[in-house]
């Protein structure tokens, strides 16, 4: 089930997709290759039924609540406890944090479609309660298990398009899970399988949850 709730200038806020109660196994096996120390000891978690947003925040959705409030990101104000700007490439080989890069400039191109970037958890905290004001219903950050169940969505693979991390980067792959376009990043001095090295590919996305309606079940 797929829906959306109405923001007060009569817009819609982001669409919103019921996912069904269930168990998985959360976290990797030891036996993954690349398994991060964090990543497990791997457990059984179940998740009630909650409605995810069906994409990433994406930058038009940031840009409304960013024009309608005037909130400026940690990275914009170069502040925080130990966030810095924005992870970025450097001269197109060294991966880390720049004072030069925010949501409104990442350092690659993106549209108004491409998930928003560079967001610190308190720009993410912003921007749910701006939509819980917005439309009076409760909207908060995934939890983890109710993140990763989500992406797994049934699948015991290291991700859930397979086992092979280089899949990320293909034509088919890229653009369905959401991820920067192969075609357009190997045009660029930034390369997917690059990103992928560093385990960046995904950075500072927002998604958000939010309660299910009666009816919408």
């Amino acid at each position: 089930t797929v829906f959306s709730t109405v923001l007060k200038d009569g817009s819609q806020a982001p669409e919103m997709v019921v996912i069904p109660a269930g168990t998985f196994n959360m976290g990797s096996p030891v036996t993954e290759n690349d398994r991060g120390l964090d990543e497990g000891p791997q457990h059984r978690v179940s998740i009630t039924e909650y409605a995810l947003g069906k994409t990433e925040v994406t930058v038009k959705q940031y840009q409304q609540f960013v024009t309608a409030t005037g909130y400026e990101t940690d990275a914009e104000k170069n502040s925080g406890n130990t966030f810095r700007g924005c992870a970025a490439f450097k001269a197109g080989t060294v991966f880390g944090d720049t004072s030069k890069n925010n949501w409104s400039k990442p350092g690659f191109e993106q549209n108004a479609n491409h998930p928003a970037v560079c967001l610190s958890w308190n720009d993410a905290q912003a921007y749910v309660a701006w939509l819980a004001r917005e439309t009076g219903k409760r909207y908060r950050r995934p939890s983890e298990a109710e993140q990763e169940y989500a992406i797994r969505a049934g699948t015991a693979t290291a991700f859930a398009w397979g086992g092979d991390v280089n899949l990320a980067c293909s034509d088919d792959v890229a653009p369905r899970r959401g991820y920067f376009a192969a075609s357009r990043l190997e045009s660029r001095h930034v390369s997917c399988r690059r990103l992928l090295r560093h385990r960046r590919f995904c950075r500072a996305n927002v998604q958000v949850v939010s309660s299910i309606p009666l009816g919408r079940h």
